[in-house]
């Protein structure tokens, strides 16, 4: 159903639909928020609600979303913390969370999503300090921070991540040193 001009809530009865397996409601104008009910939605592989005016939290209940590898929430106006049951995600693969208002410190947990590919958090109210977990990703390819209030050094482990084809963390409040470790990232094309 995406790229239309849907209106409205999105119902919560979708959540009874215990067969869907890809839900793709991007590129509409749905107001309100995401319903919690979703979490129900156990063979859920893909979740995209990228692109409208949702509003509220993300819900906790969508780390319940055990088979999610792609879940897109990105340019809405999301508010509240990034729900440290994400991490719970084991086969999430690309997290797009991008351009909303999202605040606190990014959950350490994000760090056990050892499927995850691309993380991309840019562009929100984050703060803290860069979580050293978010350097045991082995397969990550695409890692954005950029356009946060993230403050404190970049972790030297980042330089771990051999497969790191993209790193972004411009337009924060970083302080101290570029690390040397930065040298081992043999495959990035892109650091900004």
């Amino acid at each position: 159903m995406s790229q239309n001009d849907l209106e409205g809530p999105i119902p919560s009865e979708l959540g009874s639909l215990s067969n869907l397996e890809i839900l793709y409601l991007n590129q509409n104008l749905p107001s309100n928020s995401i319903p919690s009910s979703l979490g129900d939605l156990t063979l859920l592989r893909e979740l995209d609600f990228g692109i409208n005016n949702l509003t509220g939290p993300i819900p906790p209940e969508l780390g319940d979303l055990g088979q999610l590898e792609f879940l897109g929430l990105q340019l809405n106006s999301l508010t509240g913390n990034i729900p440290t049951t994400l991490g719970a995600l084991e086969k999430l693969r690309f997290l797009f969370l991008f351009q909303n208002a999202l605040t606190g410190p990014i959950p350490l947990e994000l760090g056990q999503l050892s499927d995850l590919e691309v993380l991309v958090l840019a562009f929100n109210n984050l703060d803290g300090n860069i979580p050293v977990e978010l350097a045991d990703f082995p397969n990550i390819i695409e890692l954005s921070l950029a356009g946060n209030n993230l403050g404190g050094t970049i972790p030297e482990e980042l330089g771990d991540l051999q497969t790191l084809d993209l790193l972004g963390l411009s337009n924060n409040q970083l302080t101290g040193e570029i690390p040397t470790s930065l040298g081992n990232l043999i495959n990035l094309r892109t650091l900004f």
